[in-house]
């Protein structure tokens, strides 16, 4: 029975394991800085997320901004209110795109009664969205952006708030895996 229930557990983050798996990730920063130095944060005035996407769940930034700051404590970050003096500054953009997969399943020839050969094509339409999450630190002095991360993935149509909770927070932990960089 117990062994039972294992294997269960482990088949289960295995299918949660696949189920991500389409996420990729990508940094860029500035290699000639030292990350170390950096220890406090705060949010920028504004974050840039779609009209369409906060119909479809008005609580979003608020889930972005729960994940980032969860994270950021995790790594020793301090928050600090929007109007003080931080090490750096946290902005976020959202955007989602609308894409079009075209299949070609292949044909086949069809003969007429007059025995003249057609091409029947099978051609299948597959629509999707895109959706990029992107996550930038502007150093707190010089409001350059010093590192940047962003995430790419298929977006599903999540309308359970646990779900697109769970969907957030994993996005933004594998953003923030890479962040700070590792030093030389």
């Amino acid at each position: 029975m117990k062994r039972t229930r294992v294997w269960l557990l482990g088949l289960a983050f295995l299918l949660l394991e696949i189920g991500c798996s389409s996420l990729t990730v990508y940094t860029d920063y500035d290699r000639n800085l030292n990350f170390r130095s950096y220890r406090t944060y705060r949010w920028a005035a504004q974050d840039s997320i779609p009209e369409d996407q906060l119909i479809r769940e008005p609580r979003l930034p608020e889930m972005i901004h729960y994940a980032v700051d969860h994270v950021l404590e995790g790594k020793g970050f301090q928050k600090i209110d929007s109007t003080g003096q931080a090490d750096l500054t946290v902005t976020v953009s959202f955007k989602v795109e609308k894409k079009v997969e075209i299949e070609d399943l292949g044909g086949r020839e069809k003969y007429d009664p007059q025995w003249k050969p057609e091409d029947e094509s099978q051609i299948v339409e597959h629509e999707y969205e895109v959706g990029t999450l992107k996550i930038s630190f502007l150093e707190g002095t010089s409001g350059r952006v010093i590192w940047r991360g962003w995430a790419v993935r298929q977006m599903h149509n999540f309308r359970n708030p646990e779900r697109i909770q769970y969907e957030v927070d994993f996005t933004i932990s594998q953003i923030l895996s890479r962040f700070p960089p590792a030093t030389r």
